[in-house]
């Protein structure tokens, strides 16, 4: 999970200069998301802020190796208020441009053990917060081997490899 994290983190980070081609503002706070924007108790964070909420269905795939079904949901808050109809409307649409952006930063990141994310969902939170928060889901498959065979051993513990007829023989130190 720490990769795709800070896959996410990275691309948005890196964004910023889109962001501001376009007048918005960067993003201010990432963080994995644990329910800041609706608890009283959390001390705040800089808006606008992007929380990485993650879910993950493991299976085994053989060899000590595990694939991933992932659903990463991106909780974008802002402090936008406006109404998006009259005088506001302008305004109000901006928090739109917003969130085009972030995916735009998000959609097809991919690394070696990590699918292109997709996004699947999009919507404005419908929980009551002091704050405007918007949803997007990404959905992608992850490959995990830092269990495989092939990882079990350092080089350090392997002495010699021996062929004969054939035949590979590895001897452990």
């Amino acid at each position: 999970m720490k990769a795709l994290y800070l896959l996410i983190k990275d691309a948005l980070n890196n964004a910023e200069m889109s962001f501001k081609e376009d007048g918005l503002e960067n993003i201010k706070h990432i963080d994995l998301y644990k329910g800041q924007y609706l608890s009283e108790d959390y001390d705040g964070f800089d808006i606008p802020g992007v929380f990485i909420e993650y879910s993950i269905a493991w299976k085994e795939a053989g060899g000590g190796i595990q694939k991933g079904d992932a659903t990463v949901t991106l909780h974008i808050v802002t402090d936008n208020v406006y109404d998006t109809f009259g005088n506001e409307e302008e305004r109000g649409l901006r928090g739109l441009d917003l969130y085009q952006k972030i995916h735009e930063a998000v959609q097809n990141l991919n690394s070696e053990y990590i699918s292109n994310l997709r996004r699947t969902t999009e919507q404005p939170e419908t929980q009551d917060t002091s704050q405007h928060v918007h949803l997007i889901t990404y959905s992608c498959e992850l490959t995990d081997n830092c269990t495989s065979y092939q990882n079990r051993f350092t080089e350090e513990e392997i002495s010699s490899i021996d062929v004969k007829n054939g035949i590979q023989r590895t001897y452990l130190t």
